[in-house]
């Protein structure tokens, strides 16, 4: 019932690869995603009568849902599963190692898509992760976020052309603000 996350290890490798490529990495976000998913194997959910409807209902009525709700259980997994459909439609790949993992060989080249839940991050030649965010916008209707800069709290910085700076602001913010840090400086893994 639960949809696959990609894994940390998994974004760390294709950033690396794009580095080594000289290739870009852009995110798309799929607005809405959960309401594309479909209830699997003629499985039916009853609700009640939404707050404000009472009026149209008789007051021992339900509704049977037709497409999957923000707040199921079983809303991610369906987006998922409309989500690994499309991206067979576009001709992508999915990969044996993460199933949140998709790809696209090319005259020698490859372009790449991860998703975590509705975001997508697309990373190859220009040219090709172009093309692949113009035809997952034409399965659902996105958000085109542009250059990456942002993955799961982390701020994300390319420094020159060959090494991106991971900056988890949020994360150090909450360590500051929980144990009165002050501006003392402390030496880190990452110094």
């Amino acid at each position: 019932i639960s949809a696959p996350v990609t894994n940390g290890m998994t974004i760390r490798l294709v950033l690396t690869l794009m580095l080594a490529s000289g290739g870009i990495a852009h995110v798309v976000d799929v607005k809405g995603a959960f309401l594309y998913g479909e209830f699997d194997d003629g499985e039916k959910i009853y609700i009640k009568i939404p707050k404000g409807f009472e009026e149209f209902y008789e007051e021992d009525e339900v509704l049977l849902l037709k497409k999957c709700l923000y707040g199921l259980k079983q809303a991610a997994m369906a987006f998922y599963r409309k989500l690994r459909a499309a991206a067979s439609n576009i001709g992508l790949t999915r990969s044996s190692a993460d199933p949140c993992l998709f790809y696209k060989w090319e005259g020698g080249r490859v372009v790449i898509m991860i998703s975590w839940i509705d975001d997508n991050m697309i990373v190859g030649p220009s040219d090709m992760v172009m093309k692949l965010k113009s035809d997952l916008m034409k399965e659902f209707e996105c958000d085109d976020c542009g250059e990456l800069n942002e993955y799961i709290g982390n701020k994300i910085e390319r420094v020159g052309e060959d090494a991106i700076r991971f900056v988890q602001t949020v994360l150090v913010q909450s360590f500051e603000d929980e144990f009165d840090l002050g501006n003392r400086c402390y030496n880190t893994p990452a110094q």
